[in-house]
């Protein structure tokens, strides 16, 4: 009897976050590591941010002093792989710029880096790094010479669907997708890696007056992470400077469906099997004092939040 209760007892239980799903979030001016149910944390690179786990899991690339890094899945043997802005023929003698934000390509295991020019973060492009450094870096996309004049970036928050066929990016604070023509496409120009159709499929941003972030209203699309089905990205739309809008929102690219869920926070990671959003937590208005801060994560079948980690943002799964 006492195994037949401890049975329906475990099949009572609330799902949770699959442990070897490991996360990887910055505190600090750090980069550590956890389970995937927030356990077992430990300080995994020092001095990094904007991390993000390898196809195989068996490397990672991190941002450091405006460049892009790359080591073992432990933190061992980190070796730069990209200057960043300088090595693009930017100018930043005004200002330092912003660390890159680098995602990568499961087909080849490229890197899909934002590169800004400048300390406030206007003017970026997507860049595609081979981590081996045999292949030279290309500019995808490029800053526009008519730049918004608010704080948003040109290019921003690239990430390969894991397909490796399409990429989802903000734009000038809206969402956009650039899908790889087949080769067999008469569109395909000679001796070029990629010939892209690029379209807008949300319209993020949302501006009230030339004020640089100033206002509640400045508003856009900050990070993206594809489901497993590759139909779907989750987003943040956020306040450019400031708080004040944490909305979490899941777009369907093709037929451009748009639903916003209920929850409050930013930088969203879907999981592994596309039932979980990894995000950094912003619910206010919870009783739950442990959901006001650090990472979340979030239940689409149910709705459920569950705090992971008390200290820590940008995570990724």
């Amino acid at each position: 009897m006492l195994h037949v209760s401890l049975a329906l007892a475990l099949l009572a239980a609330p799902a949770k976050p699959n442990v070897n799903w490991s996360i990887l979030y910055s505190k600090g001016s750090d980069v550590f590591v956890a389970r995937g149910d927030g356990s077992k944390p430990k300080k995994l690179v020092s001095n990094a941010e904007n991390a993000s786990w390898s196809p195989d899991r068996k490397q990672i690339a991190f941002s450091r002093g405006g460049s892009v890094y790359v080591c073992a899945s432990d933190g061992t043997g980190a070796r730069k792989v990209y200057e960043g802005p300088k090595q693009l023929g930017m100018d930043t003698s005004n200002a330092e710029p912003m660390n890159p934000y680098a995602t990568w390509r499961g087909k080849d295991g490229s890197l899909l880096v934002t590169v800004y020019q400048s300390v406030d973060g206007t003017g970026s492009a997507l860049v595609e790094v081979d981590p081996s450094g045999k292949v030279e870096p290309l500019t995808l996309f490029a800053p526009s010479d008519d730049s918004t004049t608010f704080t948003f970036s040109n290019q921003e928050f690239g990430v390969w669907s894991r397909d490796s066929k399409r990429i989802a990016f903000s734009r000038n604070g809206d969402l956009w997708l650039a899908s790889v023509l087949d080769p067999a496409d008469p569109a395909i120009k000679p001796n070029v890696r990629y010939t892209w159709s690029v379209t807008r499929i949300a319209a993020m941003a949302r501006y009230d007056g030339s004020n640089w972030g100033g206002s509640k209203d400045t508003l856009g699309t900050r990070v993206v992470s594809w489901f497993p089905n590759n139909t779907h990205v989750a987003l943040s739309r956020q306040r450019l400077t400031g708080s004040g809008t944490e909305e979490i929102w899941v777009v369907e690219v093709l037929t451009r469906k748009m639903n916003r869920l209920k929850m409050r926070g930013f930088s969203p990671s879907v999981s592994p099997d596309g039932k979980w959003i990894l995000y950094r937590a912003f619910e206010m208005d919870s009783p739950d004092a442990k959901l006001h801060g650090g990472i979340a994560a979030y239940e689409l079948a149910t709705g459920r939040k569950i705090s992971l980690i008390s200290d820590g943002e940008n995570p990724v799964w």
